[in-house]
């Protein structure tokens, strides 16, 4: 139950901690409960390069 009313607060500050992102040119928001990423940047995001490179090492 707890973890349903933390989801929505999330949700709704959601679109708040983008506009902040995006006014005062952040990369990345944490949030200060451990393992809670709430807002980054696709500059932040090395997805794509570290599959890129885990799949050319695969080989």
């Amino acid at each position: 139950m707890q973890q349903e009313g933390l989801a929505g607060i999330e949700r709704a500050l959601g679109p708040i901690f983008q506009q902040v992102r995006d006014e005062q040119g952040w990369d990345l928001i944490l949030a200060r409960t451990p393992g809670l990423t709430l807002v980054v940047s696709q500059r932040v995001d090395l997805t794509e390069e570290i599959l890129q490179r885990f799949n050319a090492a695969s080989q």
